[in-house]
């Protein structure tokens, strides 16, 4: 368990204390994720709208509770002022207008997916960088190393045949996948909430060193039971590995979930 890094704390949560609700362009945000970026080898003001890196989305993001990833919510009925997946979209330039919470009519490019990919992680990592901005602490943590592999699912050439046949569902299930991670970890931490000892236990090494321990337990969507983080993490990983590289998107459980979960609200959002 580690705070944030010094360069998070003065680069990003200094300036957002005034701006936490504020939809304004937030310039250190903006220049920070530019920094980040350049070793990912991305330029970021010729992909990203300006208008994505504000105080509001910066805060929902940071807030773990805020974060809308029950997969019994429709986008379209998540709160205001909230985070939800698909706020990432708007990120992109090409989708910079998109005023409701639905995925693009043709789903998005591979390469509109590599680059929010790309940002997604960085979004995340900025918590945890060296003065130098190396990421490898976070990208070796339990969150990090899930989310790398997420991020990089649209570089990878086994995806790439599925994703141009069918962007649409890939980028359901892209998504999807990426939702799933978020509510394991906001379930764990607000379980921590309202732990006896708020979850953090201390111990001390040979060395004298204080150190703080997570209770690892978290509920279990089955009720009456509870489980450990890292058991729901290998499910987790269990479930990428058949989805991604064990089934087709093609298949008819893939045509179906995504026909109940989010085309319909998309044929009826342009009907009106």
């Amino acid at each position: 368990m580690r705070e944030p890094c010094r360069l998070f704390r003065t680069e990003i949560l200094k300036p957002l204390q005034n701006n936490l609700t504020s939809t304004a362009f937030l310039t250190p945000f903006q220049s920070f994720m530019e920094r980040n970026l350049r070793r990912a080898r991305m330029e970021l003001t010729s992909i990203c709208n300006p208008l994505f890196f504000t105080g509001e989305l910066l805060h929902s993001l940071l807030s773990v509770e805020s974060w809308m990833v029950s997969p019994h919510l429709k986008p379209t009925q998540t709160p205001a002022k909230t985070f939800h997946v698909y706020r990432l979209i708007p990120s992109l330039r090409r989708h910079s207008s998109m005023a409701t919470l639905l995925l693009p009519e043709e789903g998005l490019s591979l390469m509109d997916a590599k680059h929010l990919g790309v940002l997604t992680y960085h979004l995340f990592a900025m918590i945890d960088l060296t003065d130098l901005f190396d990421d490898a602490k976070f990208r070796r943590s339990l969150f990090g190393q899930r989310l790398r592999a997420w991020s990089d699912l649209p570089d990878n050439p086994l995806i790439h045949g599925i994703w141009q046949t069918s962007p649409k569902q890939t980028t359901y299930f892209w998504f999807q996948s990426l939702q799933s991670l978020c509510l394991i970890f906001q379930t764990w931490i607000k379980n921590l909430r309202y732990h006896p000892t708020q979850g953090f236990l201390e111990a001390t090494d040979q060395s004298h060193q204080g150190h703080l321990i997570l209770d690892g337990a978290t509920p279990s969507p089955v009720p009456g039971r509870s489980e450990n983080l890292l058991s729901a993490l290998q499910q987790y990983d269990a479930t990428i590995a058949i989805r991604w590289y064990q089934t087709s998107p093609h298949d008819a459980s893939c045509t179906n979930s995504l026909q109940t979960a989010n085309v319909p609200e998309l044929h009826q959002s342009r009907q009106l």
